[in-house]
Order: structure tokens, then sequence, then C-alpha cells
């Protein structure tokens, strides 16, 4: 009997857990068109007004941002590809954040101009010598205005220093 209450338990307790992941995952898209997303996993678009964007570096030399208060705007795309069954430090995760300027939106930014966005690409993995921080060096921003509040922001972008399976990213996003 004492088994069989300890099972209860543990299936109830499990189910909220499964229910807790799956209404956070819906309220994590703000945006109003999602990029393509590769089926193997889940992508996530954020808007972050009045906040900006620190690049730093930790003792290694290695580059992180920070995500500070700000009047400005920052966007992160996500992507987080499904952990392999059974399989240890299958997560992979890349980010892409850019800092962008509330009162120039629509832009139109290529390759050495992106340092203004401070542009950032992350692979976060199990991945020996191929995981972390990089800047975007090569690649092209498009953000035009739609109507007074909606603005399409169209980023492809190219990463030399790792493998990358996002390359576009293109949002509809309303401020």
């Amino acid at each position: 009997m004492r088994n069989l209450i300890i099972a209860v338990c543990y299936v109830l307790v499990f189910s909220c857990c499964v229910g807790q992941k799956s209404s956070i995952s819906e309220k994590s898209h703000p945006s109003i068109s999602q990029t393509y997303c590769p089926e193997d996993g889940i992508c996530k678009f954020e808007v972050l007004t009045n906040k900006s964007l620190s690049l730093n570096y930790d003792s290694t030399g290695q580059l992180y941002p920070e995500i500070i208060d700000s009047k400005e705007i920052v966007v992160v795309f996500e992507y987080k590809r499904n952990d392999i069954p059974d399989t240890q430090d299958s997560h992979y995760i890349e980010k892409i954040y850019l800092k962008l300027d509330p009162n120039n939106l629509t832009t139109n930014i290529k390759d050495s101009g992106l340092k203004a966005t401070k542009a950032i690409f992350a692979r976060l993995c199990f991945c020996r010598g191929q995981t972390g921080y990089y800047e975007i060096e090569k690649g092209n921003l498009l953000i035009t205005k739609l109507s007074q509040n909606l603005y399409n922001l169209k980023f492809d972008f190219e990463i030399d220093a790792v493998p990358q399976v996002i390359k576009s990213i293109s949002e509809t996003i309303q401020l």
C-alpha cells in the first residue's frame, strides 16, 4: 500500500512539471510571425524593451553578453534542439542577440556596421572547442516599419568560427 501511494505521488508530481513546461513555452513567442525553426527543436524570439547589451570578457578572455537596464531594445532569438533520448550531454542551443536603438529602428546594416548592434551568436553545447559566444561580423540586418508600432526584422548572417544551424531570422514584431 505504501509503495502504491509513493507511485501515485510520483505520477502527480511528474504530471504537474510537464504541464508547467508546456505553458512556459507558449508564453515565450511574443513575435507575430515566427522564423523558420528546424523540426528537431523549438525556437523563441523575445523583444526586451528598456534593456541594452553589455559585452564582457571572463578571466580566460571568453566573450559573454550581459543584458542591463537602459533605454534601448534587445532582441534575443533562441533555437533549442530537442535532447537526444538516452544520450548524456545532448543539449544544443543557439542564440542571437541584437541591440537596437528605439529612436532609429528602421535600418539596413551590413557586415562591419553590425558592431553598433553588438550582434552576438552563441553556440551552447557539449562541443569541445566549438562552444561559446561570438561576435557576428558577416551579415545583413534590415528593419522596416510596417505600421505605427509594427516592424519587420530580417537578419541573415554567417559565423566562420563554429558550425551553425540558424543562419537567418525573419520576425514581425510589435512594440
